[in-house]
């Protein structure tokens, strides 16, 4: 079989681990990773769980490029000069338009849920938020439109009743490497599969920002719990206000016992905290003011000497 040429852009921890398994499969199969786009690290430190590639660029010794956009320009002639059969665009930061798809054969993607459900911005965290007990990632061919290309390859996983966002990041990572490695005789061959993607299922997420983290106390103790572990690291954080400063939870879990404390009244300081909600206690493990290092309950305490008593809003 012909040897196939490769390009492969992306900014995110699961685009490294990816990346590496393309360069595997490219050596292994003897093609040609032509080319390797990511953000400056100026650019990419803006983003949640940027990576750099320089590591893999040493050890696999690919072209590297460090572009703000793939549709600019200079970055759009380079592509077009590289004559790709399949370009992977997978962890980038915005949809490209149909000139960068155009510039391979094929341009695939991968998406962090059960397509055609939980389409655009950050499917494990509204998953996470919801609930849910499934979780997945596709494989699909890339379109302008937001995730609704056609599926190449699909894998589904339960998500754990404890996992943070980074856990289940890691399941997807897994299962991601496993379908490249599944898929590539078909990719090599020209012949990736396509299945259209059921339009009348498909559910989409509204994209997330920072100062969406705030904590709402009034919620249930559960509730919280899983807002915390949706926007953990690497994630910008969930937070609250305490004595004026920005608060942010990194690790709590609801606790057992009751109270008729009003909602983010802490109840009690030791090795946690324990503050009210709305039903029920959450237990605060570890906690950061905006601007100082992170640090275990008990350390925090150690240091701003919190009271029974005194409110987070």
């Amino acid at each position: 079989m012909k040897p196939i040429r490769v390009g492969f852009a992306g900014c995110h921890v699961l685009s490294w681990f990816c990346l590496r398994t393309v360069a595997e499969l490219c050596r292994g199969s003897g093609d040609t990773l032509a080319g390797v786009f990511n953000l400056p690290p100026e650019v990419g430190q803006k983003h949640s769980a940027y990576v750099e590639f320089d590591a893999l660029e040493r050890e696999y010794g690919f072209p590297h490029h460090r572009v703000r956009d793939l549709a600019e320009p200079p970055t759009l002639q380079v592509l077009r000069e590289l004559n790709l059969d399949v370009l992977f665009i997978i962890g980038w930061h915005k949809i490209v338009p149909q000139e960068v798809i155009d510039s391979a054969r094929f341009c695939l993607g991968m998406h962090t849920s059960l397509l055609p459900a939980d389409r655009g911005s950050s499917p494990v965290n509204w998953a996470l938020i919801r609930g849910d007990r499934r979780g997945g990632i596709t494989f699909f061919h890339l379109t302008t439109g937001v995730d609704s290309g056609d599926v190449l390859a699909q894998r589904g996983f339960r998500i754990h009743r404890r996992d943070t966002c980074r856990e289940v990041h890691q399941r997807a990572t897994t299962a991601a490497i496993r379908m490249l490695r599944a898929e590539w005789p078909l990719i090599r061959a020209g012949v990736p599969p396509r299945l259209p993607q059921n339009e009348a299922l498909a559910t989409y997420n509204p994209r997330r920002r920072a100062a969406d983290g705030l904590i709402n106390w009034q919620a249930p103790a559960e509730e919280i719990d899983r807002w915390v572990r949706a926007l953990t690291s690497p994630y910008p954080g969930a937070f609250t206000h305490f004595r004026g400063r920005k608060l942010f939870i990194w690790e709590a879990k609801p606790a057992k016992g009751a109270t008729a404390q009003a909602p983010g009244t802490i109840v009690r300081v030791g090795e946690t905290i324990h503050v009210a909600t709305g039903r029920g206690l959450l237990e605060l493990k570890r906690l950061q003011f905006e601007g100082e290092p992170e640090s275990p309950a008990h350390l925090f305490a150690a240091v701003h000497s919190p009271e029974p008593g005194s409110r987070l809003a």
